[in-house]
């Protein structure tokens, strides 16, 4: 059984299910196929015009209808329902074993809409039989002696839409290469594109922290959307999530946490988040933090853990200061079995350092890591399946 501790400050306002906006609604050209094994094909479009997605009564309708229950500040360790996950979290469509009876060819479909699924370098650790992209017919690479990338799609079917799977991390800079690379090879055939992140590229950087700095990871959806015709993004917990901006993109956020619990090995357990972050993007208690330099932290702060099981839950872990750091707060607050979870694994020294801490570490394969245990493929599914928020046609 799984318990929330209560936060020792206010829970966030903005507890969206899943993060999705998108641009006014228009009508796009109709889009010819080319294609050697049959007739070109020309994609409808509607004539009619959506109500703006962030702003539509259907928005708010289906927003409030995958809200969490929300909790009693005043219960110290309220029992939670057998459905709860922290704030903001998106249900699958059901256990991992479920999820993987959906049909797992590179060529899904999505109602009557064909889906063909492409994969950057850094996401083909994930078991999804995606399309590669092709190495160099002289070399057998994929990048130069110079260090320039080489990218070439495959074969793909002829259909409709392409959802573009690439991971952040690792090496994010030659990664961006080849996802523009793959965008652009994408758009010249005038696929209806996707991108699904498992780790967004530069996340961190998602504000402008000084003077003369750019909101970074913003900029990049901004290419993807307005220059590369990008008409979705999906991203698993990314680090910005809770940001205003959010509301901007024709972002949908997809959390790991559901599946990540399915995987704990305590029977009666309390989660917390490592500092004020994790109470703000999941609605979990938290210690405060004061950063003295990357790898020195300080936190403060009493959490009621005393005699009790601990799942200590983030989004990601670079240096792994934060987590190690938590731990030993929350001993020396009478805390008993003390483990930990996260979704992105950054650096895989930080992963080491709180693995060899905890008690047991769950970490998702999001980025490539030896030490992940949770597998997120039946999210990718869920969206090539079609569980996903309603278009903005949907609001009229």
């Amino acid at each position: 059984m799984r318990r929330l501790v209560a936060a020792t400050t206010s829970p966030p306002s903005f507890h969206a299910a899943v993060a999705s906006t998108s641009r006014p609604s228009s009508c796009r050209r109709s889009r010819r196929r080319r294609s050697s094994s049959s007739a070109a094909r020309t994609r409808r479009c509607s004539n009619s015009t959506a109500t703006r997605w962030p702003n539509s009564p259907a928005r708010e309708n289906w927003r409030s209808s995958r809200a969490p229950a929300t909790f009693s500040r005043g219960r110290a360790n309220s029992t939670r329902s057998p459905n709860w996950r922290p704030s903001g979290s998106r249900a699958t469509s059901g256990d991992p074993a479920d999820v993987t009876d959906i049909q797992r060819s590179r060529c899904l479909c999505r109602g009557e809409l064909a889906v063909e699924l492409v994969a950057t370098p850094s996401a083909e650790h994930l078991d999804l039989d995606a399309h590669p992209l092709v190495a160099h017919p002289q070399n057998g690479t994929r990048q130069f002696p110079d260090s320039e990338v080489y990218v070439q799609l495959g074969d793909l079917d002829d259909v409709e839409e392409v959802l573009l799977v690439h991971s952040g991390q690792p090496h994010p800079n030659r990664g961006l290469a080849f996802l523009y690379g793959a965008l652009a090879a994408l758009a010249e055939r005038e696929y209806s594109i996707s991108v699904l992140f498992p780790y967004v590229p530069y996340s961190r950087q998602d504000k402008a922290f000084y003077e003369g700095t750019v909101n970074y990871v913003r900029s990049i959806f901004r290419v993807l959307t307005e220059h590369y015709g990008v008409e979705r993004i999906y991203a698993v917990d990314p680090h910005f999530s809770h940001r205003e901006w959010v509301q901007t993109v024709p972002l949908e956020v997809l959390r790991a946490f559901p599946l990540v619990e399915q995987h704990v090995e305590m029977d009666d357990y309390v989660v917390v988040g490592p500092d004020l972050g994790a109470v703000e993007r999941f609605g979990v208690a938290g210690f405060e933090k004061e950063r003295a330099s990357a790898v020195e932290v300080e936190l403060s702060g009493e959490l009621d853990v005393a005699g009790q099981d601990v799942l200590v839950f983030d989004d990601l872990i670079a240096t792994g200061t934060t987590m190690v750091e938590a731990f030993h707060r929350l001993k020396e607050q009478g805390a008993e079995t003390v483990q930990a979870a996260a979704v992105h694994g950054v650096l895989p020294e930080g992963v080491q350092r709180v693995g060899d801490t905890y008690d047991t570490l769950y970490l998702t394969n999001t980025i490539a890591s030896d030490a992940a245990t949770v597998r997120v493929e039946p999210l990718i599914r869920g969206v090539v399946a079609g569980e996903q928020a309603p278009s903005t046609s949907d609001s009229e």
